[in-house]
């Protein structure tokens, strides 16, 4: 079974020995189907923020997604993490924004 993403998005904040890799998340905004790639460091998390996190500067997706709707964790371009149950056509239909 796959670690839970809130625990592995903990993981990669506070750990100083993740702080020397780069890592990327693709999500899935809601309503659509299409993959948006951020990079960590435009994530935000706030204290009480335990259903997701925010984006540091808002876009046309919107600033707050919710845990559920990541669905790859990517360090230095290799897949580190995935969601289970993600259709292919959200890869192939519109393609990763």
């Amino acid at each position: 079974m796959a670690q839970p993403i809130e625990e592995l998005l903990n993981r990669i904040r506070w750990n100083e020995e993740y702080l020397s890799y780069k890592y990327e998340v693709s999500y899935i905004p809601d309503g659509m189907k299409k993959i948006v790639l951020i990079d960590f460091a435009e994530m935000e998390f706030g204290e009480k923020d335990t259903e997701g996190f925010k984006l540091k500067s808002s876009g046309r997706f919107g600033d707050w997604i919710p845990f559920d709707s990541v669905i790859d964790v990517y360090k230095n371009g290799l897949l580190l993490w995935h969601k289970e149950g993600v259709p292919e056509t959200y890869y192939s239909q519109e393609g990763i924004e």
